[in-house]
């Protein structure tokens, strides 16, 4: 999962959708609740800053993505490079 620690924290949050019986976070629920949302996404086994999640779920979100299980394995990473 691209966001390794973000399913219990979200599911406590109720952002999450499921397919075939795995969580995965809403793209725009989390983006409306950033405030409380962006402090359980992390990447490759580390925190993400506020701004980073911010970038992400901006992305996935012009790209028609509905929740992380959408995003392609290195996605991320090449959306984190990217300049703002």
């Amino acid at each position: 999962m691209i966001f390794d620690s973000l399913v219990l924290a979200l599911a406590v949050l109720g952002f999450l959708k499921t397919k075939n019986n795995i969580m995965h976070a809403d793209l725009k629920g989390s983006l409306k609740a950033i405030e409380k949302s962006w402090k359980v996404f992390e990447h490759n086994g580390k925190p993400m800053t506020k701004n980073q999640v911010i970038k992400v779920l901006e992305y996935g979100i012009a790209k028609g993505y509905e929740t992380t299980r959408d995003f392609k394995e290195n996605e991320v990473d090449e959306i984190l490079k990217l300049k703002p």
